[in-house]
């Protein structure tokens, strides 16, 4: 219908009609919403007092319970725990006081009942009734412990899917569960390990930190600000991503370049190895959030809208690197397919930030100064364990005798200093080696025979990579700083030590720190690596042929002549007690690379006190080496 062709008067009292009909509906809608929005002020309130009345309920029981703990003379400060989930009265025993239990009463057996001189030659056995008696007590203590174990496990509530162990190691492991955002080797498949590596170069990219001893700074205050003041919401952060337009220009964004570097550290070595257009890319993302330098605040919670922006920054921009190809040079064997897996590179990015680098920020706040001198340690010994396990990998590779094996461990392998004046040879910086504290010389013989040997083959040998630091023995005259790692092997072979130095230690460490073995053939030494002579007798015929000798040079301490205690516990602390070292740090940052080139050796041929397998040390077993072992005691010395 045509409204034009109306009748003037009609068509006003239509539009008023309609209008009036709006008005009224307007005006009824209006009356709704205020009855729904008085009708939920109402219920509001009532909600806001009732849990204001919990609240103060709640308030008067735990004041009475405070009172009642003041009354019977307990700590007041003691902490609370509603009625409802409160735990039963009375100690109740975890699984960490049945392990520290144990802990303090071997220690304890061992400073009690440890002479502090050898073991006489005329000490007789302890009688059958005694070692009854030592059994008894031994079992009792077991089943104390695993009392405690299982009354922690009755008594305290455990997360679902843990796992209920029923011994007291078992109770131990779960009390040294992992730390907050710690990852196990465990949780990282092995093929994801070099993006792992990769993840944490980026991260030391972006945050600046370019050695093993960097410790993360804060971020000013003026960041904090200004970071305030643009994002208030997730939402506000999520959106920004997407944006290609930044608050700032990126130029004004701080990433060190590598031309401004002039260490030779690994680290820097690999970021050499980076591809620049990714530097580009990340200054550009930080640069939408209007930051100037990527800097997490760890005095901040890990997912505070500030530090999960830079959460986000580092994955996205990791993302993009990982498959743009900017790592992989400097990690040739790189898994690109991880870029989609962002689940997976938040768990790993938590582990670098806020568990490893997090506990060196914390260590150097309460202990100024102690990450740069314990990072000096870590790469002393790092230089140590690499160097062993090449010289191991060579005597296995040529097959000479495994017994070799027990003489090279991390503990025995000597440190060295870089020349002072600098000086090279052939374009190689000089390191001069470090005398080894308590090697015999027939033992520093051998490694020096093994190392000239190994360094000649390496030469010629058309798989070899790269080259080895130049080590070379100082002049008589040259004066070295002495060794930081003073601690000596355990289980190592009884003719590495001389034996005045050997007979010059405690019963007690000395029970520790040798073995009954004899590996080399001191008969003729140029038989080293020969395969022929001494160095072709077994095991066993190598011991009798000298069993005579080194019982009259060697004070061996059998440690079954010694308490009656299993404890090797040091007096001067108990490595359990501390925490366990992150299995990812940057001693192996690689990405395990060198594990990868040294092939199965480093699992297959070291146990964890730097000893060797079974199958390397072939001898007889357990039985033949307690022979050994009674042999060489003072007690047996004066019968064969």
């Amino acid at each position: 219908m045509d409204l034009s062709q109306l009748d003037p008067t009609v068509k006003a009292q239509l539009e008023a009609y309609l209008q009036t009909g709006i008005q009224q509906a307007v005006a009824n809608l209006k009356g709704e919403f205020e009855e729904q929005r008085v009708q939920l002020q109402k219920d509001h309130e009532a909600e806001r007092l009732k849990l204001q009345e919990e609240i103060g309920q709640l308030q008067s029981r735990l004041a009475g319970t405070s009172g009642t703990i003041h009354s019977t003379g307990q700590a007041s400060r003691a902490p609370m725990t509603p009625p409802a989930t409160q735990a039963p009265s009375g100690p109740v025993p975890s699984a960490f006081a049945a392990s520290t239990r144990a802990k303090a009463r071997k220690r304890g057996q061992l400073k009690g009942r440890v002479s502090s001189q050898t073991p006489s030659p005329s000490k007789r056995s302890p009688s059958r009734a005694q070692a009854t008696k030592k059994k008894k007590r031994k079992h009792q203590e077991v089943e104390e412990d695993e009392e405690d174990a299982q009354s922690s496990r009755e008594s305290t509530p455990r997360p679902s899917g843990s796992k209920d162990s029923t011994s007291v190691s078992g109770a131990a492991d779960e009390a040294k569960s992992a730390a907050p955002y710690q990852l196990r080797r465990e949780d990282v498949p092995k093929e994801a390990t070099h993006v792992m590596a990769a993840l944490l170069l980026h991260i030391r990219i972006l945050w600046g930190l370019f050695s093993s001893d960097s410790v993360p700074h804060d971020p000013t205050q003026e960041a904090l600000k200004s970071f305030a003041r643009l994002f208030s919401t997730e939402a506000s952060v999520y959106q920004q991503k997407t944006v290609t337009e930044p608050i700032i220009s990126p130029t004004l964004v701080n990433i060190t370049p590598v031309s401004a570097l002039k260490s030779k550290s690994r680290i820097i070595a690999q970021y050499r190895k980076v591809e620049e257009h990714i530097l580009d890319y990340m200054k550009t993302f930080i640069a939408r959030y209007g930051l100037k330098s990527w800097c997490p605040d760890l005095r901040q919670t890990p997912y505070s809208l500030y530090n999960a922006t830079h959460r986000i920054i580092c994955i996205d921009t990791f993302k993009q690197g990982l498959v743009a190809g900017a790592y992989s040079v400097a990690f040739p064997r790189i898994n690109t397919t991880y870029a989609t897996n962002t689940d997976l590179l938040t768990k790993m990015y938590d582990h670098h930030v806020h568990h490893y680098l997090f506990g060196l920020y914390t260590k150097e706040i309460k202990e100024p100064g102690s990450v740069g001198s314990k990072g000096g340690l870590n790469m002393v010994y790092k230089n140590r364990d690499r160097l062993c396990k090449q010289r191991r990998l060579y005597i296995k590779k040529n097959k000479f005798p495994l017994r070799y094996l027990r003489l090279i461990t991390t503990e025995t392998t000597s440190d060295d200093e870089r020349d002072p004046e600098g000086r090279k040879r052939d374009g190689q910086d000089i390191y001069w080696i470090k005398a080894k504290a308590g090697r015999s010389d027939n033992a520093t013989l051998f490694i020096r025979t093994l190392d000239k040997r190994r360094l000649n083959d390496a030469k010629h040998d058309p798989s070899s990579r790269g080259k080895e630091r130049l080590r070379l023995v100082p002049p008589d005259d040259m004066e070295l700083k002495p060794s930081v790692l003073t601690r000596l092997g355990t289980g190592i072979p009884l003719d590495y030590y001389n034996p005045t130095f050997y007979n010059n230690l405690s019963p007690a460490v000395r029970a520790k720190v040798a073995s009954c073995d004899i590996v080399l053939p001191h008969g003729n030494m140029d038989d080293l690596f020969t395969k022929s002579g001494e160095e072709e007798l077994t095991d066993d015929t190598l011991y009798e042929k000298y069993r005579a000798a080194f019982s009259e040079l060697y004070h061996y301490v059998d440690p079954d002549d010694l308490a009656d205690d299993e404890s090797s516990d040091d007096e001067g602390g108990d490595d359990d007690d501390e925490e366990e070292e992150n299995f990812f740090d940057d001693d192996n940052a690689d990405g395990g690379n060198e594990d990868q080139e040294m092939g199965e050796d480093r699992d297959s041929s070291m146990d964890l006190d730097g000893g060797v397998t079974g199958a390397e040390a072939g001898n007889s077993g357990d039985g033949s080496r307690a022979q050994k072992r009674r042999k060489l005691s003072p007690r047996n010395r004066d019968r064969d």
